[in-house]
């Protein structure tokens, strides 16, 4: 037999608590703490840590009402917290809070908060974050020389695919690809629009082919143009437990895993130019980024 929907909700509460809380605090459900009063309370989610040479006592009361709290839940909470002792308060309610309970509760430091959570339960919760998808592009790539004496460069050869040796004669790569390499890693210093020049690719001095299969010596840099388009949106997140705090707004869980994210964002999200001018801050940022040559346009 399933536990009583009330009941399952008080042990949701203390998972969620329990993924906030981490290995540094004991959580318990159901506990039982004997107030000043002389009576057993029973608490529906407790908190011990220690601090030092202290022991912290955090108790939670569990709300699954099909309204809204109304300042008698919060009075009869705080009378309770007070019996046993407790250094902080907290409730968690189904369906949120009045004003008066609102309130009632600030005065009193009673922390007051809803169920945020993705799972398959009575209280499941369907939630987008803000986001800005950013795709960044090579569209052009070029090699600066510094030459030390007389050459004849094979201009038959496209530059990308220009090769580039080591002082000892050792392949190192060619243009385009060595490119792709910084790129990748994220060693160049700017996704954003624009033109940038002077890159270091490898270790200078090196050597190249001149026109006659002879290498001679110089210090080759790189010169890229890329092309940033930024759009705006909301994300689903198809997996997440917390906590929203009821006073700042502000949301609270240990991790989140989002719905497959690609370039199709580019046809349903609003393009935008700059972040800073969105009335919305977004969550979180992510990006495509690709390597010249690696994206061509898809036809409609």
């Amino acid at each position: 037999m399933s536990d009583p929907k009330w009941k399952q909700f008080e042990i949701l509460v203390a998972k969620i608590q329990a993924d906030l809380a981490g290995a540094a605090a004991v959580v318990t459900p159901n506990d039982k703490i004997m107030g000043k009063t002389g009576i057993y309370r029973q608490i529906d989610v407790s908190i011990r840590a220690n601090v030092g040479q202290f022991q912290i006592l955090v108790v939670i009361d569990c709300k699954d009402y099909n309204h809204p709290l109304d300042i008698k839940d919060v009075e009869e909470f705080i009378s309770m917290s007070q019996d046993v002792g407790a250094h902080r308060a907290a409730m968690v309610a189904a369906k949120g809070y009045s004003e008066a309970a609102k309130l009632r509760a600030k005065d009193a430091q009673i922390e007051l908060y809803t169920v945020v959570d993705t799972g398959d339960h009575p209280w499941r919760t369907k939630i987008s974050v803000p986001a800005v998808y950013q795709h960044s592009i090579i569209t052009e790539i070029g090699i600066q020389e510094v030459v030390k004496g007389l050459y004849a460069v094979d201009g038959s050869i496209p530059v990308a695919e220009i090769e580039i040796f080591d002082m000892d004669g050792k392949p190192q790569g060619r243009l385009v690809d060595l490119i792709h390499a910084k790129w990748n890693a994220g060693e160049f210093p700017d996704r954003e629009s624009g033109s940038y020049g002077n890159l270091t690719i490898v270790q200078n001095p090196v050597k190249m082919l001149d026109f006659e299969g002879n290498l001679y010596e110089a210090e080759v840099y790189a010169h890229i143009k890329v092309e940033a388009s930024k759009f705006f949106g909301h994300l689903e997140l198809t997996q997440f437990s917390g906590l929203h705090d009821v006073s700042t707004g502000h949301t609270l869980g240990r991790q989140m895993v989002t719905a497959p994210v690609g370039r199709d964002l580019e046809k349903t999200w609003q393009r935008i130019e700059r972040v800073e001018d969105l009335a919305v801050r977004p969550v979180m940022t992510f990006e495509c980024s690709a390597a010249y040559g690696d994206f061509t346009d898809e036809e409609e």
